[in-house]
């Protein structure tokens, strides 16, 4: 119990929770590159380092939070093992001993940034940082820390991430919590620390009615089918994070496969209040003359394009479904979307993942 947050039953503060599970033994979303990363319990543990573009962080320890799950998670860690030079130098730089939170995030209207949430000794406060900046934290941000805090002392960084909101504590005493909060990813960082411990770890299923919200599995003749919320990303980041899902962005072979699509999209778009798109399983490889094919190989019989569209004068060579509003039919769209990794796609609002039987 922390703060009003029951983790393992009903809250006055937080939708009821339900079916908590173990955390996942196989990770869902791997870590950069640069880290060198050892998954325990579905995190990924960083030994030495990220990122490395701060050379003025010496040493630094973390954890990613994997998967589409909510979860809580705590983090301990305790003070610096720096020369006392370098101590100094990070400090006056404000750049000292600091617990992280990170998460991406996006709005109503799809537009992605992220968020962090920064508890440093010098000065101790919490500092609220968005890439767009488009809204304010809406409930508080409390930048006083706890009292005795000191830069040598174990402290312990709380993140929970429940339904649409997520709320961060520095021994206990929540220090901002933020709502209608899409979930990407989480990232938990100890900086300039002597080293970090996974205290706890506990995912849950959120109960809820209506229209399946983004995330839900639905099935089909033995088939899963899940729409991930991934706003901007590109059509071969989207089929890379499928596959490493275990499956493959989806192919829509027949009717009743699209209606199915269509609904889980629906109500996808219905939490975010308005339309979109997200990728399928569709390509071309040679663009504009070339034919489209789906990447399992299956033949490109079944149709269901909106009104004019392919449109070839386009040159598209990816395949997105669209929805015009959360009340609006649905249609394939021949979408190229931006090639850049540095600019989002405000229209693109994530991909379908099909897992097909063995």
């Amino acid at each position: 119990m922390i703060d009003g947050w029951d983790v393992h039953g009903v809250s006055t503060t937080v939708p009821p929770l339900s079916g908590w599970k173990d955390p996942a033994t196989e990770p869902l979303r791997p870590v950069p590159e640069v880290a060198t990363d050892q998954w325990r319990d579905g995190l990924a543990l960083l030994e030495q380092g990220w990122p490395p573009s701060a050379p003025f962080v010496r040493q630094s320890h973390g954890s990613y939070l994997v998967g589409e799950d909510d979860a809580l998670l705590d983090l301990r860690a305790s003070g610096a093992s720096m020369p006392e030079d370098q101590i100094l130098r990070v400090k006056a730089r404000g750049k000292g001993f600091r617990l992280e939170a990170r998460r991406t995030d996006a709005d109503a209207s799809g537009k992605p940034f992220a968020f962090g949430f920064q508890f440093q000794s010098d000065p101790p406060k919490i500092a609220l940082t968005t890439t767009y900046n488009r809204r304010p934290a809406e409930d508080r941000v409390n930048q006083t820390p706890p009292r005795g805090f000191n830069w040598d002392a174990t402290h312990t960084l709380t993140m929970a991430v429940i339904g649409d909101r997520v709320s961060a504590w520095v021994d206990g005493e929540e220090m901002l919590t933020l709502r209608r909060s899409g979930p990407l990813a989480g990232h938990m960082a100890i900086r300039a620390a002597k080293g970090s411990v996974i205290e706890k770890v506990e995912f849950a299923d959120l109960g809820r009615s209506g229209p399946p919200p983004l995330g839900v599995e639905q099935t089909l003749d033995g088939h899963r089918y899940r729409v991930v919320w991934a706003p901007g990303i590109l059509w071969e980041d989207a089929r890379a994070q499928a596959e490493r899902l275990g499956g493959h962005l989806v192919t829509i072979t027949h009717r009743k496969e699209q209606e199915l699509i269509a609904r889980m999209c629906s109500g996808g778009l219905q939490e975010l209040g308005g339309g979109g798109q997200f990728w399928l399983g569709g390509a071309r490889k040679g663009g504009e003359g070339d034919q489209w094919r789906w990447i399992t190989g299956q033949p490109f019989a079944f149709t269901h394009w909106a009104k004019g569209k392919p449109e070839s004068s386009k040159g598209a060579k990816d395949l997105a479904i669209t929805i015009l509003s959360p009340d609006g039919g649905p249609g394939w769209n021949d979408w190229a979307g931006r090639n850049s990794r540095e600019h989002a796609d405000p229209w693109i609002e994530g991909y379908i993942v099909e897992w097909s039987p063995r």
